[in-house]
This record gives C-alpha cells, sequence and structure tokens, in this order.
C-alpha cells in the first residue's frame, strides 16, 4: 500500500495472486485492527484521541484491565485481547471508529456494516474495491483506490484537504482495518504485508502481518 503526500509515503504489498483470491467466508474470529500494532505507538495516539475530548483516558485503560502507571513505558506488553478491548471501547466512548482522525466522525457500527457488505464479494481484490467506497462514504478527508499491476496490489490513499495537517495516525488505523478485513474474509492471516514509512515520523515500519 502507497500512502502519498510531500512527507510520508508507505508501501504495503502482497504476493502475486492474494487480490484474486476467492472470498470464502470468515472461517475465524477477525482479529481487532490494532492487536498486530505498534505498541506504545497506538496507546499514545488512540489515548491523545480520548484526552482531546476531555475525557478520562486512565478510566478507560483500568475499565480493560490496563494500569495507566504500567503504560507509560513504551516497552509495556499489552496483550491482543487487552488491546482489541481497548480498541472497541475508545469507539465506543468516542462514538468515532477512526478515533477523532477525520472531519466526519465513523460512527460505531460502520465497521459492522462495512464487514457485512463485503461478505458477497467474490474476490478479496472485489472486496477491498468495496471497502474503499464505502470508507469514501463515510469520511471526508482521505479517499483510497486499488491498484494492481504484476501481481501486487496497491492501495493508495489520498488527503483530500490542503488545509489540514497530515493525520499518519488516521492512514494507519485505514490500513489496519483494512488489512483486518482482508484476512477475516480469506479465512487466514496474510503475513505477506508489511509497511515501510518514508516520513519525518518516528514510525518508520510497521509489520501489520
Amino acid at each position: 500500500m502507497h500512502i502519498l503526500g510531500p512527507l510520508h509515503r508507505v508501501n504495503y504489498r502482497l504476493h502475486a495472486g492474494v487480490i484474486d483470491r476467492a472470498v470464502s467466508g470468515p472461517r475465524c474470529p477477525c482479529r481487532p485492527a490494532g492487536a498486530g500494532y505498534g505498541g506504545h505507538l497506538f496507546r499514545r495516539a488512540a489515548l491523545e484521541a480520548v484526552r482531546a475530548r476531555h475525557l478520562d483516558a486512565d478510566e478507560l485503560l483500568i475499565a480493560v484491565g490496563l494500569s495507566p502507571t504500567l503504560l507509560q513505558s513504551p516497552h509495556a506488553r499489552v496483550s491482543a485481547e487487552h488491546y482489541g478491548k481497548l480498541w472497541r471501547l475508545i469507539a465506543l466512548t468516542l462514538d468515532d471508529e477512526f478515533f477523532g482522525q477525520d472531519s466526519r466522525r465513523m460512527k460505531s457500527g460502520s465497521f459492522a456494516m462495512l464487514c457485512h457488505s463485503v461478505l458477497s464479494c467474490r474476490t478479496l481484490g472485489h472486496a477491498l474495491e468495496r471497502s474503499l467506497r464505502f470508507y469514501g462514504l463515510i469520511l471526508d478527508d482521505i479517499a483510497g483506490s486499488l491498484e494492481c499491476d504484476d501481481g501486487e496490489a496497491t492501495i493508495v490513499l489520498r488527503e483530500q484537504r490542503a488545509d489540514l495537517p497530515h493525520r499518519v495516525f488516521g492512514q494507519e488505523v485505514l490500513l489496519l482495518l483494512l488489512h483486518g478485513v482482508a484476512c477475516w474474509l480469506v479465512g487466514r492471516r496474510i503475513r505477506s504485508c508489511v509497511l515501510n514509512f518514508a516520513t519525518r515520523s518516528p514510525r518508520t515500519a510497521m509489520n501489520i502481518g
């Protein structure tokens, strides 16, 4: 996947044939987007969105069984289960599954509706195209398209408003949501996806597979 902008680009590559794989229907629960994300970076960015609404981030951490003191360390280890609970609770608390990263809220339940809408797709490529159209309806500040060439799939994300600062976290969230749905639809983890960030941000690489 490529995120295009003056400050950053993200490369997300899939092995040949993955994009044409038939959608066999989910065979296992879709692990929450963010469960495989770079730990403290997600915590920091997601909890900043909570604090920006003048809400108590520590209260949310305690509610899912996490210690606010422990999580002050960038090396703190958190299970996928706890990440999933935290992700969902923040989204419900904000009523925004995009964590305030767009001018328009992605209201709670939007992701579930997306999952229902792609179940009828015949291939993963078709499902990704439909997913991107769905996000184009839900979000105002970012749009995406799917490009296929020589057995590789590239998702190009474009920021729609030049007057807003680049929201790297928002772009990462969108990629994670897309990747989570893709794995869910083919019934297994797609482990060949590596994101390489060329950006001034300290987030220079992330493996989401």
